[in-house]
């Protein structure tokens, strides 16, 4: 699970909590491009899928307090969502050498 951080446009904050998408909800919104390798919006079909999406993760009083907020504190919550659901390449990279005992850094 994902925490952000958002402020509506009054300044009030409030600490959402995300979870990834099941499978099932994926198949659900596949007419909106989401597919079990990730999401494949289009000008068509981007709000749509990305409100749906929000809409099975995120409580009904979040959502409202979301719609009170300036648009990229929703495009914020999109992307934790995605790296929820569909993983972070470069978190994955940096668990997965921090697991093998190598530096994560560069060198």
């Amino acid at each position: 699970m994902r925490q952000e951080t958002i402020i509506n446009v009054n300044g009030e904050t409030r600490q959402v909590t995300l979870r990834g998408l099941t499978q099932n909800e994926i198949k659900g919104l596949s007419d909106n491009g989401f597919t079990t390798f990730g999401p494949q919006l289009n000008m068509d079909n981007a709000d749509a899928g990305i409100n749906s999406a929000l809409a099975l993760v995120l409580p009904e009083e979040d959502l409202r307090f979301l719609g009170d907020c300036e648009n990229r504190y929703t495009r914020q919550v999109w992307m934790s969502l995605t790296k929820e659901t569909w993983g972070n390449l470069e978190e994955e990279k940096n668990s997965d050498a921090t697991t093998r005992g190598t530096s994560t850094e560069s060198e």
